[in-house]
């Protein structure tokens, strides 16, 4: 029984080091978290930058307390925070947020976000329930995440004034040189103009086109890359062209 534990441990480590730190990676390539989070090594494609931020943060969570209440703590926040997914899922699917995706991109039968986001909410209710201290204390986590964003990140916060900026601009571009530097890679920032402009030019009759043209791409792409005939040192990539951008962190 010892072993099977261990094997299942193993696992869970490996999914959480897969899933945690390309959360990471994707919030910095949207400026969500300072830009050089989203460096991306040149040889095998992997987010060096954001497993070693990952692996830092695991760390400190680690001396808060007991096993037990961080296990707490961080199902919560997470049934929170996949609740909210199934929420927005079903938000873009309905056209609530008034965003430019095509009714296509999302084709999952309604039904199963539904149910999930059911299943969220009865084991956010069971938490606060039974273990009141631990749903608080979830809370608060989320709470400072949300001032952090609202206090740094939002433009109409400290982004108004040029001198927070212009020192932002300048730690977010020193970091970002070193991280290229130590994990041999690339900062890659998404640039939502241009993706708002690909997804506004969709229409019914050619988005199956566009769909299959992007997918052909990536292919011919992957066998430059596997032939040998591509540059280690340059990424194609559409929205993303691995440079560091004036970030808002």
């Amino acid at each position: 029984m010892p072993f099977l534990v261990c094997i299942v441990l193993i696992g869970s480590l490996n999914a959480t080091l897969f899933g945690g730190s390309r959360y990471l990676w994707a919030s910095a390539r949207e400026r969500h978290f300072p830009s050089f989070i989203s460096c991306i090594n040149r040889e095998h494609d992997s987010p060096r930058a954001a497993l070693f931020v990952h692996v830092l943060l695991s760390m400190a969570f680690s001396f808060l307390g007991n096993l037990e209440e961080l296990i707490n703590y961080v199902a919560f926040t997470h049934w929170i925070i996949r609740s909210i997914t199934m929420l927005s899922l079903l938000c873009i699917r309905f056209n609530i947020c008034k965003r430019p995706v095509h009714e296509k991109a999302i084709r999952v039968p309604l039904i199963l976000p539904i149910i999930f986001l059911i299943v969220c909410l009865s084991l956010v209710s069971i938490t606060i329930i039974q273990s009141f201290k631990s749903s608080i204390v979830g809370l608060l986590i989320l709470a400072i995440g949300l001032a952090i964003y609202i206090l740094f990140i939002w433009e109409k916060a400290f982004q108004r004034f040029g001198v927070y900026r212009r020192l932002s601009n300048y730690i977010n571009h020193v970091t970002c040189v070193l991280t290229q530097f130590i994990f041999n890679g690339n900062i890659e920032l998404i640039n939502h103009k241009e993706e708002e402009d690909d997804f506004a030019s969709y229409d019914e009759e050619n988005y199956d086109n566009i769909m299959a043209e992007k997918a052909q791409n990536e292919l011919n792409y992957t066998n430059e890359i596997l032939n040998g005939s591509s540059n280690n040192n340059c990424r194609r990539t559409k929205k993303n062209s691995s440079k560091v951008y004036p970030s808002k962190n």
